[in-house]
């Protein structure tokens, strides 16, 4: 019941993200005379944006199906490329970030742990909310997702949403692969079992023993929150139209994580790693390096690397400075 019930919700999200294509087809030319009415600051960076929006979607849906194996065929690329940017200089600064996030949290991992802890045994709403989620968030709601796509793909002959459905799984696998080896690398205790504040680390714990007492070492990173958040990431990058996708998804994912804290499965700080994994591995899924093999037969519009200008900018009234993506 509750997989037809997480289908048919997909079902419903996948029809408004088409919902949301469709009318911002419709209303494109009102929203461009209401942007042409503002300031010359606001007029660039408006139009900016619209045509950004629309760039991506036309060259989402110029792309053709992927085949049913590319789900797998695809992962040693992923990790080829997810060690090619991580193994860069300009990845210092987020990793930065993310180690810093990490070992901020740790250092009050108890006291957040026992806040929520209190909260959670506080409140029936929250004990039956969180146990839908952690029971979902181990892969049933991104196979689910995967699902509702290929199935609305095949139905609607929607290539988008076959590209959606194949990298949601692809980015699940080479995620939850990848966060595996790092469980069985750190070792960490999960609360449920801690015994000493913030939990024991055994790097490179005995397999047997891991396999045997598994709340004893695999809470850090957090495989769910690294799931979540690489779904999320996809659906996203292949409906950019659909803005609500993005702030639905991670306020999802932030309960997500409430949820596991509450249940004493993970750390606060066992989050930052996993979303940062996540993000990545689904960007990776999202863009594949191999997608414009035949670019060449594609519109202009679906031939575009990325590219990312900054520059200053002088109006008669000011100056300011542009930023741009363009996919």
């Amino acid at each position: 019941m509750r997989s037809i019930f997480w289908i048919c919700t997909c079902s419903i999200l996948i029809c408004a993200a088409h919902h949301c294509s469709a009318q911002s087809n419709t209303h494109a030319r009102d929203d461009l005379s209401f942007i042409l009415a503002g300031t010359s600051a606001d007029t660039t960076t408006a139009i900016t944006t619209v045509d950004s929006i629309e760039q991506q979607k036309s060259s989402q849906s110029a792309l053709p199906a992927p085949a049913w194996y590319e789900m797998f065929t695809r992962i040693p690329g992923d990790y080829g490329t997810f060690f090619g940017e991580v193994f860069q200089t300009n990845a210092i600064i987020p990793i930065a970030g993310i180690a810093a996030s990490t070992l901020a949290l740790k250092s009050v991992d108890g006291r957040t742990i026992r806040a929520t802890e209190v909260a959670y045994n506080a409140s029936p709403f929250f004990q039956t909310a969180s146990t839908a989620l952690v029971i979902g968030g181990g892969g049933r709601d991104e196979l689910a997702i995967a699902g509702a796509f290929a199935a609305y793909g095949f139905i609607a002959n929607d290539n988008r949403a076959l590209r959606t459905a194949s990298e949601t799984v692809e980015s699940f696998l080479a995620d939850g692969l990848f966060v595996q080896v790092l469980k069985h690398i750190t070792g960490r205790q999960s609360p449920l079992v801690t015994t000493s504040n913030g939990g024991r680390w055994s790097f490179f714990p005995d397999q047997v023993q891991y396999q045997a007492h598994q709340p004893n070492y695999y809470s850090f990173p957090s495989g769910h929150i690294a799931s979540a958040m690489a779904a999320v990431t996809v659906v996203a990058e292949n409906y950019p139209e659909a803005w609500w996708i993005r702030p639905v998804g991670y306020a999802g994912t932030a309960c997500l994580a409430a949820s596991l804290a509450g249940q004493q499965y993970h750390w606060w700080s066992d989050f930052p790693l996993g979303l940062a994994l996540g993000y990545m591995f689904g960007m990776i899924a999202a863009h594949p390096a191999n997608a414009h093999e035949s670019k060449d037969k594609l519109p202009a519009s679906a031939q575009q690397s990325v590219k990312i200008s900054f520059s200053p900018v002088l109006f008669p009234d000011g100056a300011g400075a542009s930023f741009s993506v363009v996919y």
